[in-house]
């Protein structure tokens, strides 16, 4: 896993707590939002560093 998974998993475990809370949790629908967008960007960003490597080679 690397830097940017973890902390995207970071901020998804927290956004599960704050779900849990009342008062929070209107605030955690366009937050899953924006850890659904990190997942998809750091997919991305790993297929363009792989196919960068490729073309180094």
């Amino acid at each position: 896993m690397n830097q940017s998974d973890a902390i995207t998993a970071e901020i998804e475990k927290e956004i599960q707590k704050a779900s849990g809370h009342m008062m929070l949790k209107a605030f955690t629908a366009p937050l899953r939002l924006l850890v659904v967008w990190m997942k998809q960007t750091n997919e991305r960003l790993l297929e363009l560093e792989t196919q960068m490597q490729k073309t180094e080679l």
